[in-house]
């Protein structure tokens, strides 16, 4: 969760390359920049150990499947970014500045964790 939100934080060009690789269903990445592969990597082997360890220790739901909770969790961690302007406009909560992405930070974390957790 903190891992994505503060790539997306400290990498502000992240939410224009998610955008356009959903625009553009990935036309645009070349085969020695293409990212799934580690993408796949660390879903299948790192993320899939955590939530393992964690189910094992009893802190964590039985059975969740790694794939849609780390898609699940990306999405929720990363749409901050990817519609802030939107948000904005919409709510009181100015979603472009420091004290509301971490608002947002603090929801998608208490929101993500109640969801998982045994």
């Amino acid at each position: 969760i903190d891992l994505i939100f503060t790539g997306f934080s400290n990498n502000p060009g992240y939410a224009v390359l998610a955008l356009d690789q959903a625009l553009h269903r990935g036309e645009h990445m070349s085969k020695a920049n293409d990212f799934t592969l580690s993408m796949k990597d660390f879903i299948g082997n790192t993320f899939t150990s955590v939530l393992q360890r964690g189910e094992e220790q009893g802190l964590f739901r039985k059975n969740l499947d790694a794939n849609i909770t780390f898609w699940m969790i990306f999405n929720l961690v990363a749409s901050c970014f990817l519609n802030e302007h939107m948000m904005s406009k919409i709510t009181d909560i100015d979603f472009q500045s420091e004290s509301g992405t971490a608002l947002w930070h603090q929801g998608a974390r208490d929101f993500i964790l109640n969801a998982i957790r045994a």
